[in-house]
């Protein structure tokens, strides 16, 4: 009877393990899905953050662009136009000297 008994504890032992193993899982698979759910939360919040830092920073960049594309414009007009006024200081620096060595040549001629 000792022999039956011991294997009927077993058993019940063994049940009772079983179930405080089914409950033990019940609870990781909740607590599981609590903690996912807790994260999705978190991580859509820090999404819906990120999306509007990058919605105004797109804007910012947008009038930025804007800015430096006139300004870029600005900067070639004035690149030509300053490219413009050196090549005619070249010219009336060359013609200067063309004239001076013209003058030297008919005063030196004259004086001979």
């Amino acid at each position: 009877m000792v022999g039956r008994d011991g294997k009927q504890m077993e058993s019940q032992m063994l049940l009772q393990m079983e179930e405080e193993n089914k409950k033990l899982r019940d609870m990781v698979r909740s607590d599981g899905k609590q903690m996912e759910s807790g994260m999705l939360l978190q991580m859509e919040e820090e999404n819906k953050k990120l999306r509007a830092m990058v919605e105004s920073g797109g804007k910012e960049m947008e009038s930025q662009m804007l800015q430096l594309e006139n300004e870029n414009k600005k900067l070639k007009q004035e690149l030509a136009l300053s490219y413009g006024k050196e090549k005619m200081g070249r010219q009336f620096v060359i013609t200067s000297w063309v004239g001076f060595f013209c003058v030297t040549a008919v005063i030196v001629n004259a004086l001979k």
